[in-house]
């Protein structure tokens, strides 16, 4: 017996067993929105949105990923074991010029493996933002929030992919979420987080009632001296609003993306402990049992 990276065990070359999904009913009485804003590319965004969708999933919540970047980079990650095309393909930018219902662009990933139970899977479901979504046009900030209201009673977690930019879609998320983490990597990316503190004050004196979970120390090296400062500094000045746990640079996470499956489903022989203990320090914040 093998099994290929969707995590599908094969008996010799003909025969599969049976896979047996997880995911089952909503659990959560409320839907908890969330969000990864940045305002520099590279920061890691993508990555904690796609894994910790994984996660969640994988502990049987029902989750649903939209996409507000019109690099599309989490669709492309997530969907490639699909019939999903990226150039032909229902988005949420259709959704919110009231074209089509917001169930026909939503798209289930492939079963993913559980990790260490290998004859079950789970899968989240995914909403692609489209080329335009960055700057698309609204009177009305809380056009995201309206679209997803919905299907919002079918998932007990939306996480929303966020542009790496000011834009309007940035906006919309931060108007629609109830929590954000702001992922940093070094002093330049640092800059950002005032920046975003400060949009999430305005979207609060907009109507928002978003709140900052903390800030996540993303792709840091667990040797090189100037990571270990920049880690100092950043809790010196944050304090408790920086995460206990540091997502530290590691093979696993660029190879479970060439693969285009979550670090947890990707290989056990390689597994990579800091995205789990960030997910139970989030869950912990958000008040998640």
């Amino acid at each position: 017996m093998f099994t290929n990276i969707l995590g599908h065990h094969i008996i010799g070359n003909k025969e599969k067993t049976k896979i047996i999904p997880t995911n089952k009913g909503k659990i959560m009485e409320n839907t908890i929105h969330i969000c990864f804003p940045a305002r520099k590319g590279g920061v890691g965004k993508t990555m904690l949105a796609g894994n910790m969708a994984a996660y969640f999933a994988n502990d049987g919540y029902r989750v649903l990923v939209v996409g507000t970047d019109s690099q599309e980079d989490i669709t492309e990650t997530y969907l490639a074991g699909t019939d999903f095309d990226i150039d032909n393909h229902h988005t949420l930018v259709e959704v919110l010029n009231g074209e089509i219902d917001i169930h026909d662009a939503i798209v289930k990933t492939p079963e993913f493996k559980k990790p260490r139970k290998k004859l079950q899977t789970y899968s989240f479901d995914m909403l692609p933002g489209g080329s335009d979504i960055n700057h698309y046009p609204s009177d009305n900030l809380f056009v995201l929030r309206d679209a997803v209201e919905k299907v919002k009673s079918e998932y007990d977690i939306i996480i929303y992919d966020t542009c790496p930019s000011d834009s309007e879609s940035s906006m919309y998320v931060l108007m629609t979420c109830d929590y954000a983490v702001v992922p940093v990597t070094n002093q330049a990316s640092f800059k950002s987080v005032n920046t975003i503190l400060g949009d999430m004050e305005l979207a609060k004196e907009c109507g928002s009632h978003i709140e900052c979970l903390g800030v996540i120390l993303n792709n840091l090296t667990r040797i090189n001296l100037l990571d270990k400062r920049n880690e100092e500094l950043f809790r010196e000045m944050l304090g408790d609003m920086v995460f206990k746990n540091v997502v530290h640079r590691c093979t696993a996470v660029t190879n479970a993306d060439a693969y285009n499956v979550p670090v947890c489903s990707f290989n056990e022989g390689e597994r990579f402990d800091d995205l789990y203990y960030l997910y139970l320090e989030l869950k912990k914040r958000m008040g998640v049992i």
